[in-house]
């Protein structure tokens, strides 16, 4: 099982998407591509399925009732993803993504799982990585940032000027500046643009 896990609009379900485009040949060509065939993905977006999920019940229990599956088998093999765990457990009152995570991780082997979260100390908490379980967190760096600003004036060119002012401060401050990590959240970084923030106000 793997977790991706990432701040609101880092580009988990946009991951997501690329996967399932790709695996039914809908992709445009980009420089990453994922050779699956769409018999072998399989996914879900966890919100839309609160009723369905009872945590009491074995992972591979849970899974033929997501997938709609008679038998264990028809999932083995096959790409599973989960998509929005965060939104499950706000969703399901009293749901603990935690321990839905460690049934994933003793699935028995022919199970291949991806869940996407955002991450939330209110509703998600990051468990280490063990046998079974391996997790990845997504986060912009300093190029995803720069695209971003590019794209950003292209679509708004009265926005130049605090583009390059923003970028020129965000690459000044040093790594260990809190403030390095919270403008580099997209959902942020949109906030930023619309009201056009200086990082220099923000100590």
């Amino acid at each position: 099982c793997l977790l991706l896990y990432g701040n609101a609009g880092v580009g988990k379900s946009s991951f997501v998407s690329k996967i399932l485009a790709d695996a039914n040949g809908k992709a445009e060509k980009s420089k990453v591509e994922f050779d699956f065939d769409s018999s072998k993905v399989m996914a879900v977006a966890l919100r839309n399925h609160t009723d369905k999920i009872n945590i009491q019940l074995k992972a591979e229990e849970i899974l033929t009732t997501l997938f709609n599956c008679d038998s264990t088998e028809q999932l083995k093999d096959k790409l599973l993803i989960l998509d929005g765990l965060d939104e499950l457990c706000v969703l399901k009152h009293g749901f603990k993504g935690k321990i839905f995570l460690e049934k994933l991780s003793r699935l028995e082997y022919g199970y291949h799982v991806l869940v996407t979260s955002r991450e939330s100390g209110s509703y998600f908490t990051k468990p280490h990585d063990e046998e079974g379980l391996r997790t990845e967190r997504l986060v912009w760096e300093e190029k995803q940032i720069k695209d971003w600003l590019d794209l950003y004036k292209a679509k708004k060119p009265r926005k130049e000027k605090w583009c390059i002012k923003f970028h020129e401060q965000l690459c000044s401050l040093e790594t260990d500046d809190t403030r390095r990590e919270i403008f580099c959240v997209p959902i942020i970084l949109y906030i930023c643009g619309t009201s056009e923030t200086d990082i220099e106000d923000h100590s």
